[in-house]
């Protein structure tokens, strides 16, 4: 499985990076390796909501089409050339077995 982070909001903690936290190194260490929503004080306003979304509407999805699965093999899918995020250019499903 593909990923994409935004390096905007890795390892930029003054607390914890000093001043020059604000620099890009990819080398730096970080206490909490999770990337998706960011973290500490660059955390993704909307990790929450997200998550709480995402806690609710697949389930319910996953139980309205208990037969739904991938129309293609996961190769065939193609991510946008978007830097900040990780967005497919489709995701062809079945519903049914």
């Amino acid at each position: 499985m593909r990923g994409v982070i935004s390096y905007r909001a890795i390892g930029r903690d003054t607390a914890v990076h000093g001043t020059d936290a604000d620099d890009f190194d990819i080398t730096r260490p970080t206490a909490n390796r999770h990337m998706a929503f960011g973290y500490g004080p660059h955390i993704c306003p909307g990790a929450a909501l997200a998550r709480l979304e995402a806690g609710i509407a697949l389930p319910a999805l996953f139980a309205r089409f208990p037969g739904l699965r991938s129309a293609v093999p996961v190769e065939e899918l193609r991510n946008l050339p978007v830097l900040t995020q990780n967005d497919l250019e489709a995701f062809p499903v079945y519903l049914r077995n």
